[in-house]
């Protein structure tokens, strides 16, 4: 079996990035990106960096293993460019990306549409009254296809609201100092919930890709592009 490389970033609308989550051989890390998180990430046992220099080391041991990266959607793709302002070796542009965004679409319309279609809307409470392509959005985010699986994401996985819970846990951390011990036990809980939803993400990866591997490899294959050949195609 090829090794896979499963990563994942909380990054915000100014590209400013908070998290880095990968998952490898069946073990899950995480970075702390932005300093100003430094307190929580040293309170939750997880390592501290830039973000050039985490995803230096990512993409070092996609080389070294001849692994194959993966993420959901292109959007890990395009964040890569941000982090190298557009210079990166060629040795890093080869390496190959696999989409499990449009993976996964193919593996529900080839293998499982009928089930698919007849789950209810992903739709937790705060998104009911969204636009009808914003719940169309939410209906094909790797959460919601967990579903069909044994990995279904947890209660608490708040799709599209990890930004707020991080903003919500930077406040209370300027509020107090930058200590996390003594911010209220609110943002505690928000913290962790940041956590376990990057956690969830990598993991529900890994598992999503062993489940096509059984049922349809060639799904994989035909969303499989290198990290060079998806900037071309963005710039296009």
């Amino acid at each position: 079996m090829d090794n896979f490389l499963y990563f994942d970033y909380e990054a915000d609308s100014d590209n400013t990035f908070h998290l880095l989550g990968q998952r490898y051989l069946e073990k899950t890390s995480q970075w702390s990106l932005n300093r100003a998180l430094d307190s929580a990430a040293k309170c939750s046992n997880i390592r501290i960096g830039e973000p050039k220099d985490a995803t230096e080391q990512l993409l070092e041991l996609a080389l070294r293993d001849s692994a194959i990266l993966v993420a959901y959607s292109t959007a890990e793709a395009k964040y890569l460019r941000v982090i190298f302002e557009g210079d990166i070796s060629s040795s890093y542009k080869n390496l190959p990306y696999l989409n499990m965004a449009t993976a996964a679409r193919r593996w529900v319309n080839r293998n499982c549409a009928k089930k698919f279609q007849e789950l209810p809307d992903y739709s937790p409470l705060q998104h009911r009254n969204q636009p009808k392509y914003i719940r169309k959005q939410i209906n094909n985010s790797l959460a919601s296809r967990m579903r069909l699986t044994n990995f279904p994401p947890p209660r608490d996985y708040g799709i599209r609201r990890v930004m707020t819970r991080i903003n919500y846990v930077l406040s209370a951390l300027e509020r107090h100092q930058d200590n996390f011990q003594n911010i209220p036990r609110a943002a505690k809980k928000k913290w962790t919930q940041v956590l376990k939803h990057n956690r969830f993400d990598v993991e529900a990866l890994e598992v999503l890709t062993g489940i096509i591997m059984e049922e349809d490899p060639q799904c994989l294959a035909g969303a499989t592009k290198t990290i060079g050949e998806i900037w071309k195609r963005a710039s296009s």
